[in-house]
C-alpha cells in the first residue's frame, strides 16, 4: 500500500458513489459541493476552492490559483466535467503540486461513462515527503536507514483497454498498477 492510499481511497470511492447514482451531465460546481458533502460525511477535513499564493523569484503572486478541494492539508482534487479529457488538466494539478509542495492529487472528470476512466492520480516527486499519521514505518536497526520507493510491479498491467503510464511519468491513471516497497538500504543506492 502506498502513502497516502487511506486518503485517496476514501476520496475515490466517495466520487464513485456520487459518479453511480447521478451518472454524467453534472455542472463541475454540483459535482464539487456533492463530492464536499460526502467526503465531511466520511470525516475529512476540507478546504473548498481555496486561493493559494505563491511565491517566483522576488515576486509573491497573491491569488496565483484556486484549488477545488484540498483533503486534510495533504491531497489536492482538481474535479472536471468533460466528456472530451485533455492532457493539460494532469498537467495543471501537477503544476499545482509543485507550487504547494504537495506530494500527490487526483483528478476526477465526472463526465465520463464510467468514472473509473476519468481519475488520475498525479504524484509530485519534487515534493519534501510528509508521512501522513497513520502510516506504520518498518522497524530499524541501529545505524541502519529505510528507502521507501514506488515501482511498478513486474509486466504491463492494462486495465479497460487504457495503456500504463510511462515509467517515470508523474501522470498515473487510477487503474495503473504501483505499490510502495520497503528495500534494503543497499538497494537505495542505485535508486
Amino acid at each position: 500500500m502506498r502513502p497516502f492510499d487511506h486518503l485517496t481511497g476514501g476520496i475515490i470511492e466517495s466520487a464513485i458513489e456520487i459518479h453511480r447514482a447521478l451518472g454524467p451531465g453534472l455542472l463541475e460546481s454540483a459535482y464539487e459541493e456533492l463530492l464536499a458533502g460526502e467526503l465531511h460525511r466520511r470525516g475529512f477535513a476540507l478546504r473548498r476552492q481555496a486561493m493559494i499564493p505563491f511565491s517566483w523569484e522576488d515576486q509573491r503572486v497573491q491569488f496565483g490559483f484556486r484549488v477545488d478541494l484540498l483533503v486534510n492539508e495533504r491531497v489536492l482534487v482538481e474535479i472536471k466535467a468533460t466528456d472530451r479529457p485533455n492532457p493539460v488538466f494532469a498537467r495543471q494539478v501537477l503544476t499545482y503540486l509543485r507550487l504547494m509542495q504537495l506530494p500527490v492529487g487526483l483528478l476526477i472528470n465526472f463526465g465520463t461513462y464510467r468514472l473509473v476512466d476519468g481519475i488520475q492520480r498525479v504524484t509530485n516527486h519534487d515534493a519534501p515527503y510528509v508521512a501522513p499519521p497513520d502510516v506504520v514505518w518498518p522497524t530499524r536497526h541501529k545505524g541502519e536507514t529505510d528507502c521507501w520507493r514506488i515501482r511498478e510491479k513486474e509486466g504491463p498491467v492494462r486495465k479497460h483497454g487504457a495503456p500504463p503510464a510511462p515509467r517515470g511519468s508523474p501522470f498515473l491513471r487510477f487503474s495503473d498498477s504501483l505499490h510502495v516497497s520497503s528495500a534494503s538500504p543497499r538497494s537505495c543506492a542505485g535508486a
